[in-house]
């Protein structure tokens, strides 16, 4: 199953998100493609992985404009 499946079809509804979180989770989840290189899976929830994750993304821009992320940006990630 892909973490995005999981959120969609299980998180969002049993958590009652708004749409606009459910947008901000999507982001992380989209973060996390591009570090994994696939459509993440609950297989790819590991603690290596997602420690390397979030170094990752910790020190890579991602928006020229905005520039590194900020701290709350990747508490809410982890």
């Amino acid at each position: 199953m892909t973490l995005r499946e999981l959120l969609l079809d299980r998180v969002a509804p049993l958590k009652n998100l708004s749409d606009r979180s459910v947008e901000m989770y999507s982001s992380t989840l989209d973060r996390l493609r591009d570090f994994v290189g696939h459509e993440p899976t609950v297989d790819d929830l590991d603690d290596l992985t997602i420690a390397k994750f979030l170094r990752w993304r910790a020190t890579t821009v991602h928006d020229a404009k905005r520039g590194p992320i900020s701290p709350a940006s990747l508490a809410k990630d982890s």
